[in-house]
């Protein structure tokens, strides 16, 4: 019997993925509070001097 359901991705899943997930944080839905407080933690992280 074939298992209809696996953990192995097909060559074209990657491609689709990539494609459905947001690039930015701006185009995520809803949760702004949390999107507000990843912008500011994103932010910080682009400002940090690693010494």
């Amino acid at each position: 019997m074939d298992r209809i359901v696996s953990n192995e991705e097909l060559e074209f899943e990657g491609e689709v993925q990539k494609n459905l997930r947001p690039k930015r944080l701006a185009e995520y839905i809803g949760q702004e509070s949390l999107k507000e407080k990843m912008s500011i933690f994103i932010e910080a992280a682009k400002k940090e001097v690693v010494a």
